[in-house]
């Protein structure tokens, strides 16, 4: 199993990085290791010093054991490395939520593992994954507003993270905006991503309905709370995760339902306009989120003849991502613009992005110069939202 560590890369930027590890039934492995990881976060939390956690739960084919760190865990530092530069201000944690993403070598893995995996990811979500990230955030969100919480999780690990925190969203949601009102819509910490989700889409279904509720209005301060961010270029999910999915559908029932589209950028549409998009569940249930269409939000491209530096990432100013979802298309970084598909409400606190021109190149290409960037700026932003 691999221990918590403080890593220091330099004077200026250091982080710590924890690990707690979870087996097929969602268990942890080690009681001790995690009472430990707990009792250090309250330790930093009770400082005056705010603390910024990013929680990061790794898919297929990735684990957190062996003597050899994961490249996901290497990568992992990197962005800590990163946070812990651009926020001297705070203290930057990283926690690991390890689990059985690869059971065998790789090539073997992709071609005996696909059913098994996907329902021990949902299954260590429902478990002990939950209890573990409820703690997490009370440790970090109820000792100081000042505190940030960013949870991240992908492919599998994405399922694994949105079973875990489904149910809770639409509990907070219910709970902080009441039948017809307008309020702010409150989240899990401050701000859940899922890179590559490999989950149907049909398990998004009632909670986007929720979101679009008689189109009511968003207040404009509504910060993001989910972002769901896939490729058109992941092969994994978009091609393969139907085909695995086959054996199930075929065996299930399946109606039409819709989708509520409200139109709040058409200049000739009013806030309360809507119309229904047809929903085939069969389909809906075989199709990845990120790949089935009617769910999308947003589009993630590239600007024309636009070449990305690190450079001028550094140089540009952060902007709050609460204003991502005010115009048909916003600036987002030095090359990327976000462009609405006009179906929700501004400052949906739900977006569903594909990204496309090579922004991510596949299905584990996650760690992407100009898409880390993008990231960082929605953590930076909701840091720099909480810290008074």
């Amino acid at each position: 199993m691999t221990k918590s560590a403080a890593t220091s890369t330099s004077a200026n930027t250091t982080y710590q990085l924890h690990f707690v590890e979870f087996d097929d039934q969602g268990a942890v492995y080690s009681a001790a290791n995690k009472k430990t990881v707990m009792n250090q976060l309250r330790s930093l939390t009770h400082s005056n010093q705010p603390t910024l956690l990013v929680t990061y739960i790794h898919g297929w084919n990735h684990n957190a054991d062996g003597d050899d760190e994961d490249g996901d865990i290497i990568k992992l530092r990197q962005v800590l490395s990163r946070l812990a530069k651009e926020n001297p201000g705070q203290q930057v944690v990283g926690v690991y939520l390890g689990w059985h993403g690869r059971r065998f070598p790789w090539y073997l893995n992709h071609l005996l593992t696909f059913w098994d995996r996907k329902q021990t990811a949902h299954q260590v979500g429902r478990n002990g994954m939950i209890t573990t990230l409820l703690e997490l955030e009370d440790i970090v969100k109820h000792q100081s507003p000042n505190n940030t919480m960013v949870t991240i999780g992908h492919s599998f690990g994405g399922a694994a993270l949105f079973s875990s925190i489904q149910s809770i969203l639409a509990e907070r949601y219910i709970q902080s905006r009441p039948f017809n009102t307008t309020k702010a819509v409150a989240g899990f910490g401050d701000l859940v991503v899922l890179i590559n989700p490999a989950f149907e889409a049909m398990l998004y279904h009632s909670l986007y309905d929720l979101a679009q509720d008689e189109c009511r209005a968003y207040p404009a301060n509504q910060p993001p709370r989910l972002m769901l961010l896939s490729a058109a270029e992941d092969w994994a999910v978009r091609w393969t995760f139907p085909i695995g999915r086959i054996p199930n559908v075929l065996f299930e029932t399946h109606e039409k339902t819709t989708a509520k589209y409200c139109r709040p950028f058409n200049s000739k549409a009013t806030n309360n306009q809507a119309n229904h998009h047809l929903v085939k569940e069969w389909r809906a249930d075989m199709t990845g989120i990120g790949h089935y269409d009617a769910y999308v939000t947003h589009f993630l491209n590239r600007i024309d003849n636009c070449q990305y530096s690190e450079l001028k990432s550094q140089a540009m100013p952060v902007e709050t991502m609460n204003t991502i979802t005010q115009n048909e298309s916003t600036i987002v970084g030095p090359c990327l613009k976000l462009t609405s598909k006009n179906r929700v409400q501004r400052n949906n606190p739900y977006m569903n992005i594909f990204t496309e021109d090579g922004i991510m190149e596949g299905h584990n290409d996650i760690w992407q110069p100009e898409l880390m960037d993008f990231i960082f700026r929605a953590i930076d932003s909701r840091a720099k939202a909480t810290v008074k």
